[in-house]
């Protein structure tokens, strides 16, 4: 891959600094139209494969080979694209939405409005990746205050820079080896979150029963009530706005929600005296949420890992910390609560419209199962090597994106 890398590189500067790389208004290569009126009450199950305007940001990524919806309307009301059609969105909350390129890969995808249909006389991969980077200078024509738009007229004369097909071609091929693998790696990864699923749902007991689907041999469960395996430590009190922005460190109300470890990297600072009773984290303290605006946040666990510095936590949480870790692995608990029939039953248990609530009380008196402490082991394990190979797939993406990144801003350049 490096030598093909190395050639195409040294091809395309090449060609530029002859001159044999033209320089050409978009309006020169390409045919411009809009999309035609498709409202979300016009999408069925059913009809002709269509693109909303919204589900761009949403649902697709550069390449689109397959559409989300269809539409029943009449096909004398609509516009559709052909194969290799390129798409921007016309409209958008912020000059980057409208910065993005898509490729069909499809025939005969009708488009809403609010989308531009470009169809070019070059290669279309090419010309989507080459509008992809220039980003920058596509935000810079769009004219808006609240809400941005974007005229064909003003992309009709975006310079750009063609060498030839042969060129063209090799670039593409060159850099389709990234998507294959970048898509290769994270069907691999969704893989491994459906396994991951799958464990947490198994190998613990639902609704009261006395064993899981996934037990070890004759394992025994029992339940127990966190009241009376541990102590609940309140987050921040008496503070208010002014409090906040220097002094000690708190932990956010965010860190703890994407995953089982605490991200001890998103931290704030407030005013704390010392004469104050706040309580400062400690290692393998859980950390519960007691409110959020979105019910499947609530009563979030995560465990704080290694931690040297003065910490506190934000009011909307609370810490536990386990008396006797021989008998109740933090982990293992952590893990329950973040299983698919616990966030069940706890959305359930949660009150509210706008804001959900669950009270400290109430988890602290719910029935958790538990089984002997070499088999919350065993479990913790099996779900720990679930997701370190979940973390290295993602590592892995984000390294080749940053690569592939790397090397187009290179091309392109």
């Amino acid at each position: 891959m490096q030598k093909v890398y190395n050639k195409n590189i040294y091809d395309f500067k090449t060609y530029q600094f002859q001159n044999k790389a033209k320089l050409v208004n978009l309006g020169e290569i390409c045919k411009f139209k809009k999309g035609k009126k498709i409202s979300k009450k016009d999408l069925t199950d059913y009809g002709f494969d269509c693109i909303h305007y919204g589900q761009l940001y949403t649902k697709y990524d550069k390449f689109i080979t397959n559409t989300y919806s269809k539409t029943k309307l009449d096909k004398k009301q609509l516009v559709f694209s052909k194969k290799y059609d390129i798409l921007l969105a016309a409209t958008g909350e912020t000059p980057r939405d409208i910065c993005k390129a898509y490729c069909i890969m499809a025939d005969d995808i009708a488009i809403g409005n609010d989308i531009i249909i470009i169809n070019t006389q070059i290669n279309s991969i090419f010309l989507t990746y080459y509008l992809n980077y220039l980003y920058k200078d596509i935000a810079k024509i769009s004219q808006g205050v609240t809400v941005y738009h974007i005229k064909i007229d003003d992309l009709k004369k975006l310079s750009i820079k063609i060498p030839s097909n042969e060129i063209q071609k090799s670039i593409c091929d060159f850099l389709l080896l990234f998507e294959k693998r970048i898509n290769l790696l994270k069907r691999k990864k969704e893989a491994y979150e459906k396994i991951k699923e799958y464990l947490l749902r198994h190998l613990f007991p639902k609704n009261n029963d006395n064993k899981p689907k996934l037990n070890f041999g004759n394992s025994l469960w029992t339940y127990i009530k966190l009241s009376d395996y541990g102590i609940a430590h309140n987050g921040l009190t008496g503070k208010s706005k002014d409090d906040f922005g220097e002094g000690k460190k708190y932990l956010e109300y965010k860190a703890i929600l994407s995953d089982e470890f605490v991200d001890m990297n998103m931290i704030s600072y407030v005013k704390i005296n010392n004469n104050e009773r706040q309580y400062c984290l400690k290692k393998n303290d859980i950390i519960f949420s007691i409110s959020s605006e979105l019910p499947f946040e609530v009563a979030m666990a995560s465990l704080v890992p290694d931690i040297t510095d003065e910490i506190y936590l934000n009011s909307f949480c609370y810490a536990y910390t386990i008396k006797d870790k021989t008998k109740l692995n933090p982990l293992f608990l952590v893990y329950y609560f973040r299983s698919p029939n616990m966030r069940q039953k706890i959305i359930k248990l949660s009150q509210g419209s706008t804001r959900y609530n669950l009270s400290k009380n109430t988890i602290l008196n719910m029935n958790i199962p538990i089984t002997s402490q070499d088999n919350q082991k065993k479990i913790v394990n099996i779900l720990k090597n679930i997701d370190k190979k979940i973390t290295n797939t993602r590592d892995e993406i984000d390294i080749i994106t940053k690569y592939k990144k790397t090397i187009i801003s290179i091309i392109f350049y």
